[in-house]
């Protein structure tokens, strides 16, 4: 909650004038690497319905510089991005050529924090400025979206990397006959393969356009799909739920071809992955277990107690664990490389699938709000909701192309 300093300026007196109420709830992003104003989107909250208000201003300065209500209503036109009144929720972009206050270019490596000054109409009102946002530092790094399969929505939705709005579908409901879409894997191609656990193929899409491109996989008829992977090998490896297959299995990632059945029998598989010595774990959500096996797909060992139904395994180095998520507990539990249970290391999901690493946080979904979370890899602690809409029954997660939020 950002505590709202109250700053008001009118040519009237008081006792003839409306005092407006200050804009609140601002946060700043970072959401581009151009290296000019169009960097910057900002969020904030107004009363809308206030008719003394004529427009809101968005002034950017350099962080810890602070700014007057006597000073925001003189800062020139070039240097504030001018907000009509439209509705008690806004979010905008700067432009490229917007100037910050006192004149300076906007520049990677630069700190900045905004105000928003909800400016007076002539002669009604007293003008009133925000208390400042807090402060991002423009940088250079990567950016990209976050892609999800929506598996009651038979979709892939688009949401940007950094705020977490909802940007669109990039596969729409039900395209090329895509049913319940477990998992997203963008390839070097420029196409995505997205799996259906009602399909019988890995299905392929234009990982810009969206457009169905056909089936990804041939020589091999998959019985509910759900998990997919590109192994250390550089092949697809795909788990199914079929009650007449259930091997994991593994595909060509160039032409799509089938490879072979690593694990004939695996009953109600789901996620994959391996450690640095190039053994696999996989987890059955219908034994409540996870297995090891040998980098000649031998089976070394299994668990015996502590899970309810996983769903998703990762590896990570950083700590030589393995990190499991549990759908049926809403949990995410690690265990070591000899499969003794570490400890529950996050909580407070209801029916957690689908997962993504980014630096030093993590995302999950969860089925039971339609939401993703973030937690933080290092300490495990709650940092908050990342996706609030757009989604139905979220089950995969993936980083994709960058896309400017309008």
């Amino acid at each position: 909650m950002i505590l709202i300093l109250l700053m008001s300026y009118c040519t009237q007196s008081p006792e003839e004038a409306v005092e407006l109420s200050s804009p609140n709830g601002l946060q700043l992003f970072d959401i581009g690497n151009a290296g000019d104003g169009s960097d910057i989107r900002v969020f904030f909250s107004a009363d809308h319905t206030a008719e003394e208000v004529e427009e809101y201003r968005v002034l950017l300065v350099a962080a810890g510089e602070g700014l007057t209500v006597e000073e925001a209503v003189q800062v020139p036109a070039n240097q504030y991005l001018a907000v009509p009144k439209v509705n008690r929720s806004y979010k905008a972009n700067l432009s490229a050529g917007q100037l910050a206050v006192g004149g300076a270019a906007i520049q990677v490596e630069g700190a900045y924090q905004v105000y928003v000054l909800a400016v007076a109409s002539l002669e009604q009102s007293i003008s009133a400025l925000s208390a400042p946002s807090p402060t991002v530092t423009l940088e250079s790094t990567p950016l990209y979206d976050v892609y999800t399969s929506s598996s009651d929505s038979h979709s892939v939705e688009i949401h940007d990397g950094v705020t977490g709005e909802h940007l669109g579908s990039l596969v729409a409901p039900a395209s090329g006959g895509l049913q319940e879409p477990q998992e997203v894997i963008f390839l070097q191609n420029g196409t995505v393969l997205v799996t259906g656990f009602r399909n019988a193929a890995i299905k392929q899409y234009d990982a810009t356009t969206g457009a169905y491109l056909g089936d990804f996989t041939h020589g091999y008829t998959l019985d509910m799909p759900t998990k997919t992977s590109i192994g250390p090998d550089g092949y697809l490896w795909v788990s199914q739920w079929g009650e007449t297959q259930s091997a994991i299995v593994r595909f060509d990632t160039s032409t799509g071809n089938f490879i072979d059945e690593v694990i004939p029998s695996f009953y109600q598989g789901m996620g994959h992955t391996w450690d640095a010595e190039g053994n696999l774990y996989v987890v059955s959500w219908g034994l409540a277990q996870l297995r090891k096996y040998d980098a000649s797909f031998a089976l070394v060992a299994q668990t015996q107690n502590a899970l309810s139904g996983p769903v998703n395994i990762w590896y990570r180095e950083a700590d030589d664990l393995l990190y499991v998520v549990d759908w049926a507990t809403g949990q995410v539990k690690r265990y070591t490389t000899d499969l003794e249970y570490q400890d529950t290391y996050m909580t407070g999901m209801v029916r957690t699938e689908g997962y993504l690493v980014d630096n030093e946080t993590l995302l999950l979904g969860d089925w039971e709000g339609d939401v993703v979370e973030r937690y933080s890899l290092e300490t495990g602690a709650f940092l908050g909701t990342f996706i609030r809409s757009g989604i139905d029954k979220p089950n995969g997660l993936a980083f994709g192309p960058d896309r400017r939020p309008e």
